[in-house]
């Protein structure tokens, strides 16, 4: 008999496909469908859709310091996440740290990375925005295991990751990220490993699981089996692995050429049994014998059939009961994301944040500036009373849904603040700024990550009335005595008003005021002050100053800031130039 031998080729399993076969699991797949509410189709989409992308994210970020942060992280996990992480995917992230880490991993590129993994799935981009904060701590807490039962340190670690690499569209995406992404990188690390860790993001971690316990296990076994993380095949063990991840082959090949054996053998033997009845002896035939018929046998009585036995009604099954969706609020959006907490601070202080934290309420859009929006808006900030501060980040939100397709040149919203918010002809916001991050979505809205602070018109034009009526203060407007001549030596003052008044916004309205001492005749002193306030707009004017936003009028001694101005410095501080805001009176 030939004997036929075979040779099989083993190849590694790579750190893609571990991770993959580990959290795809039946159990894990059905958590993660109960907490995000999406079909089983759509789930594995994203899991192969978005694994890739969070293992060539951290790839991209685990060169020098990052790689160190990273490896500090996971192995002080060391998979310990994953005894969890059926209850983890059920209740969702529900202490807003699994999204900030998202945010960290990803920086200013992470819509860009939420749109890619929503084009290559096929998943709406909200199922997603949700499913990536679940997905990253697991996708972490292997790393651990794998790392822990490799002994890999920092480098090797590192080297594992770069073996993902990152090509076509979601390479371009990765290539933007700059300094500051990892920085933010670093930032987010430290702020979840001083919070305690992967372990915290599940806020039971310390008690008995529980819930999810299914999946949990699943996800165990996986990570201390290679049969779990590949085929799925039990009895081998993941720390003693080849490295294959093809092992089981082995006792499969030799039950085959049992069975082949077994097979031949009996073959063999039936051959020898059709032989010998094949060579039997004929025999002669003998003569037939002639029976006489037997009397016929009376027919028996026909029996009765007993009536079939009614089936029992079937016993109706209770249907199981739903399992409870995690919510995801703006505010918890917020909260998790490292660089809103100045805004969130803000909020709070204003008592916004219950406002945004009810899932029944809105939905609202906030359009939410970063924490350098706020350092590089500082010295308005700081100018403004707490109404005006309440009235600035009202203007920030607006109540219903708008998505990035409809922030676009001439668009207006009405906002909480009840003023309009309009987008410039160059497709920006107020201000002049663009969006960083679009439409993150939350059970109660949209978020959009912004690069400025958005100042309302009310306020813009009460600051710049502020700051013309202090340069008037520290250098008044000389006039020629008894005429409206301007003298020269208030130009400079003029001209500093000029720079401010070309930056107001559109449909200001202003009133430019005149006003004169008690002495001399009342009809004289309100001619003197209009033709003083004629020559004042005139000059403005002449320097760029819209004539449309600016209205001379004169009020002679009839609005004394001292009255009776008895002394000559009375008398100086009521001839005056003043700036109003009559915007919309």
């Amino acid at each position: 008999m030939a004997t036929v031998v075979l040779f099989v080729r083993f190849r590694p399993m790579s750190l893609l496909d571990q991770i993959t076969g580990a959290l795809g699991t039946s159990d894990n797949v059905s958590s993660l469908m109960g907490g995000l509410r999406t079909n089983e189709a759509d789930t594995r989409s994203m899991l192969g859709s978005a694994i890739p992308a969070v293992l060539a994210g951290l790839g991209a970020q685990s060169g020098g310091d990052g790689a160190s942060a990273l490896h500090g992280l996971v192995s002080t996990d060391k998979g310990g996440l994953l005894a969890s992480i059926g209850s983890f995917f059920e209740q969702g992230d529900r202490t807003g740290l699994a999204s900030g880490l998202v945010g960290s991993l990803f920086g200013k590129q992470r819509g860009a990375i939420e749109g890619h993994i929503s084009n290559e799935s096929g998943v709406d981009i909200s199922s997603v925005t949700r499913f990536l904060p679940m997905l990253a701590p697991a996708v972490m807490s292997m790393l651990g295991k794998i790392g822990d039962d490799d002994s890999l340190d920092a480098d090797g670690l590192s080297e594992q990751l770069a073996t993902i690499g990152a090509a076509g569209p979601l390479g371009d995406i990765l290539e933007q990220a700059d300094d500051d992404d990892r920085s933010g990188f670093l930032d987010g690390i430290a702020s979840l490993a001083g919070a305690g860790g992967l372990g915290a993001l599940i806020p039971s971690m310390g008690a008995a699981t529980g819930g999810g316990a299914g999946a949990g296990a699943g996800v165990a076994a996986a990570a201390a089996s290679a049969g779990a993380v590949g085929a799925g095949a039990a009895g081998y063990d993941y720390n003693d692995r080849d490295r294959t991840g093809l092992g089981w082959l082995i006792p499969a090949f030799l039950i085959a050429g049992g069975l082949i054996l077994g097979l031949i053998l009996w073959q063999c033997g039936n051959s020898e049994v059709r032989q010998a009845a094949v060579e039997t002896i004929e025999e002669p035939e003998a003569e037939p014998v002639v029976e006489a018929e037997p009397e016929p046998t009376a027919a028996p009585e026909p029996t009765a059939t007993p009536e079939p036995e009614p089936e029992p009604e079937p016993t109706a099954t209770p249907a199981p009961e739903p399992t409870a969706v995690p919510v995801v609020t703006i505010a918890d959006l917020a909260v998790g994301t490292p660089e809103l907490s100045t805004l969130v601070g803000v909020a709070d202080q204003l008592g916004l944040v219950p406002v945004l934290a009810d899932p029944d309420a809105g939905p609202f859009t906030v359009f939410a500036p970063t924490n350098d929006a706020f350092e590089a808006a500082g010295d308005v900030v700081a100018r403004l009373d707490e109404d005006q501060l309440a009235t600035t980040v009202g203007f920030h939100v607006v109540p219903g849904v708008v998505t990035s397709d409809q922030v676009v040149a001439g668009a207006e919203f009405e906002t909480l603040a009840g003023e309009t918010l309009r987008i410039g002809a160059d497709g920006t916001l107020p201000g002049g700024f663009g969006v960083i991050q679009a439409d993150v979505t939350a059970d109660n809205g949209i978020v959009h990550i912004v690069e400025g602070v958005l100042v309302p018109g009310s306020i813009q034009r009460s600051l710049a009335t502020a700051d013309v009526n202090a340069l008037l203060r520290l250098e008044p407007i000389q006039f020629a005595v008894g005429s409206a001549e301007i003298l020269p030596e208030s130009v400079p003052t003029l001209d500093n008003a000029i720079v401010v008044l070309t930056n107001v916004p559109a449909g200001t309205q202003l009133e430019v005021q005149g006003h004169t001492d008690s002495d001399g005749g009342d009809a004289g002193n309100l001619a003197l002050s209009d033709a003083r306030a004629n020559s004042v707009v005139a000059y403005l004017t002449a320097g760029g100053v819209d004539p449309e936003i600016l209205t001379p009028v004169g009020y002679g001694e009839t609005q004394l800031l001292i009255d009776p101005d008895l002394t000559p410095e009375d008398k100086q501080q009521n001839r005056r130039i003043e700036f109003v805001d009559t915007t919309g009176n």
